[in-house]
């Protein structure tokens, strides 16, 4: 009488293989996730600071209205790449300069 292969217990070899692919599908799950919450943490520090260099140019003497432009329409991007990340396609906030 034949066994049903499908109801055969694998090979040590092919149980070790099984489960080394599944630890690096995990493995790879987790990369992406880890890759994602570091860009959402680079765009959030990127509005932070385009919005400080923002006030430091208005602040000063001279006014630089223009540098102050430049760094709030960076810091509408940043918030946009998060808005977009966390929300799926959330609509964007506007501010062309």
């Amino acid at each position: 009488m034949s066994k049903n292969p499908q109801t055969q217990t694998a090979t040590p070899f092919a149980q070790t293989l099984a489960d080394e692919l599944i630890r690096q599908v995990k493995l790879n799950v987790s990369l992406a996730d880890r890759d994602k919450e570091t860009r959402l943490l680079a765009a959030h520090q990127d509005a932070e600071n385009a919005l400080s260099m923002a006030l430091h140019y208005l602040r000063t003497g001279a006014g630089n209205v223009p540098g102050a432009t430049r760094k709030a329409v960076q810091a509408l991007s940043a918030l946009n790449t998060l808005q977009s990340a966390g929300a799926g396609r959330a609509p964007q906030i506007g501010g062309a300069a």
